[in-house]
């Protein structure tokens, strides 16, 4: 007879909720925008999952509006990330790393059509992850593309309808993300330039 062990893995979430001392005022919990927010003390996050669907964490910040009064602000789904932005994230990753899989106009064609396919259903701030997408395959072309004028011209293209898309719609870039507002702005810019 021998003695068998066995480690298992698992997680757990545990909500604490701190019950700030005297009148701290606070968000009261509230399920918005498919998300279950805690009570939450006025100056503080609170992170939860994303909704159904995504993969990372969102918060919320409970903001003081009066001495006497917290609200809460917009949601940040920055974080968030859905299983079909995660496909083409995943074949920019092969992409970078050498296994030639597939290419940048391919990938921005497909960066395009999720957008399309998503635009009504996008939560507030899910277009960070897109630029920074953007910026890793604007500079992977600028890189290693290939010098057909052509291909570059059709890139540049749908890089400004993309670019075009996010700056149409606010919602998909925090106010807080400035740096990447302008890096979009500047990018479109320097593009409509080189025609």
């Amino acid at each position: 007879m021998g003695l068998f062990t066995h480690e298992f893995s698992c997680e757990r979430t545990v909500h604490v909720v701190t019950e700030p001392p005297g009148n701290t005022p606070t968000c009261p919990a509230e399920k918005y925008l498919e998300v279950r927010w805690s009570k939450t003390a006025a100056n503080t996050e609170d992170i939860q999952f994303c909704p159904k669907g995504y993969t990372g964490k969102s918060g919320d910040t409970a903001i003081l509006k009066k001495d006497d009064e917290a609200v809460w602000g917009e949601p940040d789904y920055s974080r968030c990330l859905s299983s079909e932005f995660l496909v083409i994230q995943d074949k920019f990753e092969s992409l970078r790393m050498g296994y030639l899989i597939t290419e940048v106009g391919t990938l921005m064609q497909e960066l395009k059509l999720y957008l399309w396919n998503m635009r009504d259903r996008f939560h507030i701030a899910e277009g960070e992850p897109v630029v920074d997408l953007l910026e890793g395959l604007l500079d992977y072309q600028r890189k290693h593309g290939k010098s057909d004028e052509n291909q570059f011209k059709n890139n540049s293209q749908i890089f400004l309808d993309i670019v075009s898309f996010l700056l149409d719609s606010p919602r998909l870039i925090q106010k807080q993300s400035v740096s990447k507002r302008n890096f979009l702005v500047r990018k479109h810019e320097i593009r409509e330039c080189t025609w």
